[in-house]
């Protein structure tokens, strides 16, 4: 179940649920062989980490 908040400028995932898919990827990229695959996993989790501290900006949240 995706919970979503509508804000000026669209709809945002939920601060947490972005946190919980750049958990996601830190794991994948822990356990990746490939050094290209481990660099783009980490990226993959920062990228998420910046989507939620802008939604916790947008919607007045404490930064995660």
């Amino acid at each position: 179940m995706t919970v979503t908040f509508v804000v000026p400028g669209g709809i945002m995932k939920l601060v947490a649920e972005y946190l919980v898919d750049a958990i996601k990827f830190d794991r994948m990229a822990e356990d990746a062989v490939d050094v290209a695959l481990k660099a783009s996993f980490r990226k993959q989790a920062a990228e998420y980490r910046k989507l939620a501290l802008k939604s916790a900006k947008l919607l007045g949240m404490p930064q995660p």
